[in-house]
């Protein structure tokens, strides 16, 4: 989050669009691989090491498109609602890198990119607070397919 908030303020003056579309991937990345290594630490756990092959193993089993079906899998009635909102967030943050990463039009100010900025860091407090059980709960929605 650093990194982003340093890129989105390098620039005194007017900012070149290529530090804010760097703020924003930074942005997307600094809460996937929170996620990552939620989802490692929950199912295998740091008592095993972080270089351990299971837990990296574990960590490296996130993708991109894992978030989305998990706020689908989280959207009933049993889900702590924090977790859905980290995960929204988590997939404007994904749209916004997109864009910013693949479409050579967009254009993006510095006030919304600290916006950006500010709402992963958010999710990122939230994740940090939240309970062992909601923790591992995601984990699961995050990383495995529900069959039947």
């Amino acid at each position: 989050i650093e990194v982003a908030r340093s890129l989105a303020r390098l620039s005194a003056g007017k900012p070149r669009q290529a530090e804010l579309r760097r703020a924003l991937s930074s942005a997307y990345y600094a809460l996937f691989h929170a996620l990552a290594g939620i989802s490692a630490d929950q199912l295998v756990g740091r008592q095993y090491g972080i270089g351990s092959g299971s837990w990296v193993n574990v960590y490296r089993s996130l993708d991109h498109g894992s978030p989305r079906t998990a706020v689908e899998r989280l959207s009933d009635a049993t889900a702590n609602p924090a977790l859905i909102r980290v995960l929204r967030i988590f997939l404007e943050l994904q749209g916004l890198r997109q864009r910013a990463d693949y479409d050579p039009n967009y254009r993006v100010t510095r006030t919304d990119t600290l916006v950006a900025i500010e709402d992963a860091e958010r999710a990122l407090q939230t994740l940090g607070v939240l309970q062992r059980t909601s923790l591992k709960h995601l984990a699961i929605s995050l990383l495995f397919k529900r069959r039947g």
